[in-house]
């Protein structure tokens, strides 16, 4: 494991070397103060916190000088080249691209070697201090964390720039062979009633959001809905039961499985004039020759707590078939009496041609879980505005992307990403499966979703206590689960045997495709990607019957030799019998290991087995070998 202070010195940027936070330096001081008599800590303590403020208002200075050169050269009447042409435009909106990159992980290094070491000091001294200085950094102007935020309106400068240089004007797609039948997204104001799509969603680290903007600006335009420059805050309340049907159904993917939330847009309160949409999303399962749609109404906010509990409203803009919709989903929550469950809230920026809706990349960046249910005499008014508790609130520590595409492919330049790890591929990723195993733990819930087991939070890895510490942003569930969760981590072998599996591992992994599975990042384990087949389970009962074979085959040959042979003819039988056993049993073993991970809707290359059948050929052979010894020693010896 890289230590957090190794990890910063190898990633300063050229010149910058002395501008971090000196973590190593500070994390010395505080062992020192900790050494001291517990009389002296006190001391130690304000002269440690006077270096931690010294370093502090050192890279606020510095980080807030190079926010202003970067602002300035993009300043209107500043960012014009001194060959103005399209190529002059391209060169400075990559320069600014480069440096608002480097702007972004060096604060993101920064505020978590602060976070880090203010850990070890509450830990250590037994004295707060950490939290009052994170709030400080959220909401202090003059702190280079606040200010980092400003990075979001140079982007829009930048893609404007790249505007000016021409490279939106050429943007070229690739047609599918055969078109498939696809729509956008909701948008807010959209007027679209229902839809389907194709799409694929990935996961974003936080310290990388900026450096995903400016490199998609430079393919793709940014695109604001109805005019306005600004990232509309999406706050969606989801709906669900006590018994997690609406959950189990989605989760497993099965078809017509229906998912029903209440959603608004823009940073303002609940208002009795806004408007809210009422959306009903179902799931067609492809074998059916289906495709999963999207259907919604608008409603006014007045009407939502009536709405919620299954009585027909008033609707706002009635559209064809409005009506009807609106009179299933008021069935479907009066039947499997649905409530208020989770609710969500991100800021999406988006990515699309204004006159070509056949690419639209979307990032939802600061997504927030809050837990709706068990609160008694719920409503919109009040519920929805609410500062929750700690208990009721969590954030995801990844931004959510989704690629959508309608007749045709994904582009070369985004699979380069892909290829980079700059996004990680989750497919099927659900925001309100994920709400769900958050507050409910995953003893409470009918399934736990894959994307749990890669649930780890960027810069865990990077923590240089002496042992691994739990991670902070795993859902609420038990902590037996979460070592079973987390990751996958198999237990080492001897070295020979290791070496024999990597030789056969470097021949089988290379067949797979790369969409069918995906390599941890951080871990190295293996997650999957894909959803569990039927045929799976049949494939792994048809494995477990071969090796049945297997066994009674050498069984049988060694019982006859056991019971016919002369000589050291019994002592070849025995040794073949129990070679028999052992292959019995560890077909068995893996029988139940495949059977677990697929109940367990695991996938990838731990279903290989590299032991097994290299194992069985050399126990196979030594059995024959020494059979033939011990038969035609007497021979010889004769």
């Amino acid at each position: 494991m890289v230590k957090f202070g190794e990890r910063i010195v190898s990633r300063s940027q050229p010149g910058w070397e002395n501008k971090y936070v000196n973590y190593n330096e500070l994390k010395d001081q505080l062992y020192g103060v900790a050494s001291l008599p517990p009389r002296m800590h006190a001391e130690g303590d304000f002269k440690f916190k006077k270096a931690v403020d010294t370093q502090l208002s050192m890279i606020n200075t510095f980080f807030n000088e190079k926010l202003t050169d970067l602002e300035e050269s993009l300043h209107p009447g500043r960012a014009r080249p001194a060959n103005a042409t399209k190529e002059g435009w391209a060169i400075t909106a990559d320069k600014a691209s480069a440096l608002l990159i480097q702007l972004e992980e060096y604060a993101f290094l920064n505020y978590e070697g602060f976070r880090k070491i203010l850990k070890k000091h509450d830990k250590l001294l037994k004295v707060k201090m950490m939290d009052a200085f994170m709030v400080d950094l959220d909401f202090n102007d003059e702190s280079f964390w606040k200010r980092s935020r400003q990075l979001r309106k140079c982007v829009d400068m930048i893609s404007a720039l790249y505007e000016k240089s021409g490279r939106y004007d050429n943007l070229h797609v690739n047609p599918l062979d055969e078109l498939v039948s696809a729509d956008d997204d909701f948008a807010e104001g959209d007027v679209k009633k229902s839809f389907v799509r194709k799409n694929s969603k990935y996961w974003v680290p936080r310290n990388r959001v900026y450096e995903l903007f400016v490199r998609l600006a430079a393919y793709m335009p940014l695109y604001y809905f109805s005019g306005n420059k600004v990232d509309p805050l999406t706050t969606s309340v989801y709906m669900e039961n006590e018994g997690m049907e609406i959950f189990a159904r989605r989760i497993g993917r099965k078809d017509q499985a229906t998912l029903t939330r209440f959603r608004v847009y823009g940073d303002n309160r609940p208002s009795p004039d806004g408007s809210c949409f009422v959306e009903r999303k179902i799931h067609l399962d492809k074998m059916y020759g289906g495709s999963s749609k999207k259907e919604r109404f608008q409603i006014k906010e007045v009407d939502v707590d009536a709405c919620m509990s299954g009585a027909l409203v008033p609707l706002a803009n009635e559209g064809k078939n409005d009506r009807q919709l609106a009179t299933e989903i008021s069935e479907e929550i009066k039947a499997m009496e649905l409530a208020p469950f989770i609710t969500t809230r991100y800021r999406r920026t988006v990515f699309q041609m204004n006159t070509d809706d056949r690419l639209r990349i979307s990032i939802d960046t600061g997504l927030v879980f809050t837990k709706e249910y068990h609160i008694p005499n719920w409503n919109w008014y009040e519920h929805l505005g609410r500062i929750p508790s700690p208990s009721e609130y969590s954030e995801f520590p990844y931004a959510v992307m989704e690629l959508k595409l309608r007749d045709i492919k994904m582009p070369d330049w985004f699979q380069s990403m892909i290829a980079e790890n700059l996004v990680r591929e989750v497919p099927k990723f659900s925001k309100f499966g994920h709400g769900c195993v958050t507050f409910r733990g995953t003893k409470n819930i009918p399934e736990v979703p894959y994307w749990i087991i890669d649930y780890r939070d960027e810069f865990e890895i990077f923590d240089d206590d002496s042992t691994q510490k739990e991670n902070q942003a795993l859902p609420a569930a038990e902590s037996e689960n979460q070592n079973q969760l987390v990751q996958f981590q198999e237990k080492p072998r001897f070295e020979v045997v290791g070496a024999i599996q990597r030789f056969f591992q470097s021949r089988a992994y290379s067949r797979l495709s790369e969409h069918q599975v995906v390599v941890h990042q951080k871990t190295g384990a293996w997650r999957p990607t894909a959803k569990v087949d039927a045929k799976a389970f049949l494939a792994n009962e048809r494995t477990y019957l071969n090796w049945n074979q297997q066994s009674v085959t050498l069984c049988t040959f060694g019982i006859a030799m056991y019971q016919l042979s002369s000589g050291n003819g019994p002592i070849a039988g025995f040794i073949m019998t129990v070679s028999g056993i052992l292959v019995l049993i560890y077909g068995q073993y893996q029988f139940y290991r495949r059977w677990s991970m697929l109940r367990d809707r695991e996938s990838g290359l731990r279903f290989l087995d590299s032991f097994g059948p290299p194992a069985l050929t050399i126990l196979l052979t030594l059995t024959f070998v020494l059979a033939m010894v011990f038969q035609t020693t007497p021979f010889f010896g004769r």
